[in-house]
C-alpha cells in the first residue's frame, strides 16, 4: 500500500510555482535555476556538428561538408524568465548571443566544379518568445503565440574564401548581406512558432494518461484545466487518482477542497495533496483485497497469532490532522489452540501524525479510539482477562504499524538535479500543503554531487 501513496504523492493534485514576493522568487528560485542550468546548456551546444548534406537537382551534385555551429559562453544575465499576470503565458528572453558556424560547400555540373568555404558569425543575437500554457484533451499543450529574433545585417559577418570566383561571391554576398538576413529573419519568425509548437505537442499528446501500480492497481492522472499566472505565481492542477484495474472508472466522489496559494509562506515551491488521492488508493486496495494483516506476538502471558483484515474501504480525510476510520474483522489465536479463538469486529477512529524528514513525509499512528467493538468468543474465557488483552492486541498492532510506516515514507516528487530543502507541511482542511525550497545542480559532475 505505500507503494501506492508513493505514486498518489508524486502526482500531486495541485502543483505551484511560486513567483512572488516577486524578488524572491527570481532572485531565489528563476536566478539559481539559471546560474544552474546556463553552464549545463552551454556545455551541451558550444560546439555542434552536423551530419554532411549531399544531394542532386538537374545534373547539379551538391554536397556540404564539415558543418559546424560554435557558441561562444554567456551568462544567466543574458536570459530572461517572466510569468505573465492574467494569463497562462511565460515569456522567454535572450540578448547579446555570439554565435558562428561554417561549412565548405562543393557544386558539381557536367565538367564544371566548384568549392568554397562560408563562415557567418554574429555576436549580437537576441530573441523573445511568450509561450501559452493550456490543457487539451485533459493533456498539456503549448503554443508559441510570437517569437521576435533581433539581429540584423550590420552584426552578422559573412566570409567567404577561395579563388578569385568566390572572392567576387562574397564581395556580392556581403553587399547583399542585410537582404539576406532579414528575409531569413523574417521567414524563421512566421515559420519556426507554428513548426515548433507542432512538433512539441505532437511529443506532449503522446504522454500517458496512465500507469500501472502494481499488478492489480493503476494510476490514471489528467490535466483538467489550463496553468494560469495569478498575481505573482504560475497555477497548475493535475487530476489524479489510484483505481483497481477491475474497475478502472474514477472514485464515486469528488475532492473535498480546492487548495489556493498560500501567499503568506514565502517558499519558492508549494504543493498540494488532496485527501481524495489517497481515498482513492485505499479504495483500490480494499477492492483487491490487499488490506491484511498478519501478527504473532507474546501477550499476557500468551502466544498470540491474529489474521485481520478490513471488511470496508478506510474513510480517509485531511481535517487539520490525518483522520482515518478503519473496519476490520480480526481471527485472534492463543497457543494456536483451536479452541482458544475469538473473532473481533471493530470500528477504529485514528488520527495520524505525520512529520518531514529530508524530503520524505512520514506517517505515524498517533490515538486510536473504538467507535465499536463486537466480539465472539468460541471458548469461554475470563472477560477481564479478555479485555486486557484486547488492550494489549492493539498496543502491540499499533506499534507493528508505525515500525512499518517508519520505514517506508513518501518521498516528495523529484526531478534530477534538483533537491528540496526547508520542508514544511500543513493539514488543512482536504489537504496538506508541503512549502519547500529548492536547490538546482544541473551539469554538476556525480562526484561532486555525491560530496
Amino acid at each position: 500500500m505505500m507503494k501506492i501513496l508513493v505514486l498518489s504523492l508524486l502526482l500531486v493534485t495541485v502543483f505551484t510555482l511560486q513567483a512572488g514576493m516577486r524578488n524572491a522568487l527570481r532572485n531565489q528560485v528563476i536566478t539559481d535555476f539559471k546560474n544552474a542550468v546556463v553552464p549545463s546548456i552551454y556545455k551541451q551546444i558550444a560546439h555542434m556538428k552536423m551530419p554532411d548534406v549531399n544531394s542532386e537537382n538537374s545534373g547539379i551534385k551538391l554536397s556540404i561538408s564539415g558543418i559546424h555551429v560554435d557558441v561562444a559562453p554567456f551568462s544567466p544575465n543574458q536570459i530572461g524568465i517572466q510569468f505573465l499576470p492574467g494569463t497562462s503565458s511565460i515569456r522567454f528572453s535572450a540578448s547579446g548571443f555570439g554565435i558562428g558556424g561554417g561549412a565548405t560547400i562543393s557544386a558539381k555540373w557536367k565538367f564544371i566544379k566548384k568549392t568554397m568555404r562560408a563562415e557567418i558569425s554574429t555576436s549580437r543575437l537576441g530573441f523573445s518568445t511568450q509561450i501559452a500554457l493550456f490543457s487539451n484533451a485533459e493533456k498539456p499543450n503549448i503554443r508559441i503565440e510570437q517569437l521576435s529574433i533581433a539581429l540584423s545585417g550590420n552584426d552578422v559577418n559573412i566570409k567567404i574564401s577561395g579563388d578569385i570566383v568566390n572572392k567576387i561571391i562574397n564581395f556580392v554576398v556581403n553587399l547583399l548581406k542585410g537582404y539576406i538576413v532579414s528575409h531569413v529573419v523574417s521567414s524563421m519568425q512566421s515559420m519556426l512558432p507554428g513548426v515548433m509548437t507542432n512538433v512539441i505537442n505532437s511529443c506532449l499528446n503522446t504522454l500517458p494518461t496512465s500507469m500501472d501500480v502494481g499488478p492489480n492497481l493503476g494510476l490514471r492522472y489528467s490535466f483538467p484545466e489550463s496553468p494560469a499566472v495569478r498575481g505573482d505565481y504560475l497555477f497548475t492542477a493535475i487530476g489524479a487518482y489510484i483505481y483497481a484495474k477491475s474497475r478502472p472508472g474514477p472514485p464515486p466522489y469528488a475532492p473535498k477542497a480546492t487548495p489556493e496559494f498560500d501567499a503568506q509562506n514565502p517558499k519558492g515551491i508549494q504543493f498540494f495533496m488532496a485527501d481524495y488521492v489517497i481515498k482513492s488508493a485505499l479504495d483500490a486496495t480494499f477492492a483487491t483485497g490487499m488490506m491484511t494483516l498478519s501478527l504473532e506476538k507474546d501477550v499476557i502471558g500468551h502466544h498470540l497469532k491474529m489474521n485481520c483484515k478490513a471488511t470496508k474501504s478506510p474513510d480517509f480525510n485531511f481535517v487539520n490532522a490525518v483522520d482515518v476510520v478503519l473496519d476490520a474483522s480480526c481471527n485472534v489465536n492463543f497457543d494456536n489452540v483451536a479452541t482458544n479463538t475469538f473473532t473481533l469486529t471493530t470500528q477504529l477512529h485514528i488520527n495520524l501524525r505525520e512529520y518531514i524528514r529530508a524530503a520524505v513525509i512520514f506517517f505515524g499512528i498517533g490515538e486510536v479510539k473504538f467507535n465499536k467493538l463486537e466480539y465472539q468468543i468460541t471458548n469461554p474465557v475470563n472477560i477481564d482477562w479478555f479485555k486486557n488483552g484486547i488492550n494489549q492486541v492493539l498496543a502491540a498492532v499499533v506499534e507493528v504499524a508505525n515500525v512499518l510506516l517508519g520505514q517506508r515514507g513518501i518521498p516528495l516528487p523529484t526531478i534530477a538535479g534538483i533537491d528540496f530543502t526547508d520542508t514544511v507541511e500543513f493539514i488543512k482542511n482536504g489537504y496538506m500543503e508541503i512549502c519547500v525550497n529548492p536547490v538546482f545542480h544541473f551539469g554538476t559532475p556525480a562526484a561532486e554531487q555525491d560530496a
